[in-house]
């Protein structure tokens, strides 16, 4: 198992956007280039998302206390560097999480909610476009940077492959 060392999800303030942001995810931050990351993690696997986008996947990956069962990070064309994470893991570490990223970066959004259409994701949407969705029932977070919108399609296409973040 890899253990990925220092902050999963720094806490930060973005003097520019005057709010918080996710500046990184394992060490990984938003616009790095995938030949970087591939220094930092040489075990993930190079992939190509169903959008076209180049991935690296890590299995089973160990950051502050939480057992990543795979997480994909994808990067934008044309110098956009990585914009999009994927992280599945056991719905056990889903509190933890969730007060890990409501620590840092506030609360969130839209929270899980029971009803006649009970909503099972928290998100935030952040001031420099950033957005994070966890869905502790499934075991699932996504983070989409502040340049990766064009790469939420490949969310889409990979649940609708049936796989949502297999290879």
């Amino acid at each position: 198992m890899l253990t990925a060392s220092g902050c999963s999800i720094p806490r930060s303030f973005d003097p520019l956007s005057r709010g918080p942001h996710l500046g990184s995810f394992m060490g990984v931050h938003f616009g790095d280039e995938l030949s970087d990351v591939a220094a930092r993690y040489p075990q993930a696997a190079a992939e190509t998302s169903p959008f076209g986008a180049e991935s690296l996947r890590l299995n089973d990956v160990k950051s502050e206390g939480v057992t990543y069962r795979t997480v994909i990070f994808e990067f934008v064309w044309h110098g956009g560097g990585m914009q999009l994470v994927m992280a599945k893991f056991d719905p056990i570490y889903g509190k933890a999480i969730f007060s890990n990223l409501s620590e840092r970066i506030g609360a969130p959004s839209l929270t899980p909610t029971a009803g006649a259409r009970p909503m099972t994701e928290a998100q935030w949407r952040l001031p420099d476009g950033t957005s994070v969705s966890l869905n502790s029932t499934i075991g699932r977070l996504v983070i989409v940077g502040p340049g990766g919108k064009i790469l939420t399609d490949d969310i889409r296409m990979r649940e609708e492959k049936g796989e949502e973040f297999a290879s």
